[in-house]
């Protein structure tokens, strides 16, 4: 390859300066240094006006026209590549309830830094643009949490090379010594709804769930595929390989509520002989020396038809428990409390952020 190919490969999109420009004209710059004018537009401001300006953002860091900005991520979904899927989001039709919900609780919010950490994960994790969500999510986490927003900084978070998604950039790096990757936090949020889902007597026993099949795609029965819809299977296998979590993945929490819920199931569940240690997978010290549910790899085969269905509702009621969950852990703090290993108690939403180091 020529280096003037290379060199135009590279070509760097200039969208720090882009936002910085919007954010200049729209006198959204201005209004963040008062911290009482932005708690005011917080309070004031519409759904719908939200939903146009953060569409808004999205459409100048992807460099959409005018108009084709939207919320346009109906069916978007996040994958290992030829491996298959890592990470479902909620339904198409449950996205912008749930956007909304999220929204609404950046209101009952008085720290800056809570509102911008509940809105990049709230953005990571319902997916609602087709592309750009990553910078979508990091950019409000910054408008949102410094007082003052300058070229500079903006361009070190968003700049990066015109292969889209691909692209590289400093911003990601930067970005994770800020907060978790979103897979590391959503286990903190799923082991909250496995202490609800499944009780304290479980929680007191396993510290983790492990479902022995590979990750990224399931593989239904062809007997139980003949009996389904093509639209069935399909969601149903990706359900099967959703593992992209730390400990609770959500295929593991699915599988085990729905061997909760049906007795022919147990058969399925073994003794996993190791236990939760230090270093495992990101584990909380509150669960180490505690057992892992395990769940076999065979239980795919046995699935019918009717088990799948009722797979398919857990995983949609699931994915809307963990929007929820999320945003309780911001709105109620005081209701999510874990142990450090020396006893003492703190908010589970403190384990969001990075560790600064200087």
């Amino acid at each position: 390859m020529s280096l003037e190919m290379m060199q135009g490969n590279a070509e760097r999109m200039n969208t720090g300066e882009m936002v910085f420009n919007f954010l200049e004209k729209s006198g959204f710059s201005e209004m963040k240094r008062s911290e009482e004018k932005f708690d005011e537009w917080i309070f004031d401001v519409s759904y719908d006006d939200f939903k146009n300006f953060v569409s808004r953002l999205n459409g100048i860091i992807r460099e959409l026209p005018t108009n084709r900005r939207g919320i346009d991520g109906a069916n978007t979904e996040l994958s290992y590549g030829i491996q298959g899927v890592a990470y479902l989001p909620p339904y198409p039709e449950q996205k912008d309830t749930l956007m909304k919900e999220a929204f609404d609780a950046l209101k009952n919010l008085r720290d800056n830094e809570d509102r911008a950490t509940l809105l990049y994960y709230s953005i990571q994790a319902i997916h609602p643009f087709s592309d750009g969500n990553g910078r979508t999510g990091r950019l409000l986490y910054e408008i949102v949490d410094q007082e003052v927003l300058d070229k500079d900084s903006l361009s070190k978070m968003l700049d990066h090379d015109r292969k889209g998604s691909d692209g590289a950039g400093e911003g990601r790096d930067l970005f994770s010594k800020k907060l978790l990757p979103p897979n590391k936090a959503y286990y903190l949020i799923n082991r909250e709804i496995v202490k609800d889902l499944f009780g304290e007597d479980f929680s007191a026993k396993y510290g983790g769930m492990y479902f022995s099949a590979p990750l990224g795609s399931g593989l239904l029965s062809d007997t139980t595929k003949g009996k389904l819809s093509t639209e069935d299977v399909t969601r149903a296998e990706k359900i099967l390989g959703e593992g992209d979590v730390y400990t609770f993945s959500f295929r593991d929490i699915v599988l085990s509520k729905l061997i909760e819920e049906d007795d022919r199931l147990k058969t399925y569940v073994y003794q996993i002989a190791r236990k939760v240690e230090k270093g495992m997978n990101f584990a909380l010290s509150e669960d180490y020396g505690k057992e892992i549910f395990g769940i076999d790899d065979k239980i795919m085969d046995a699935l019918d038809e009717a088990q799948v269905r009722r797979m398919i509702e857990i995983h949609k009621e699931v994915k809307e428990r963990f929007i929820r969950t999320m945003i309780d852990i911001f709105r109620n703090p005081d209701k999510h409390i874990e142990k450090d290993g020396d006893g003492s108690e703190y908010m589970i939403k403190n384990d969001f952020k990075c560790q600064q180091t200087s």
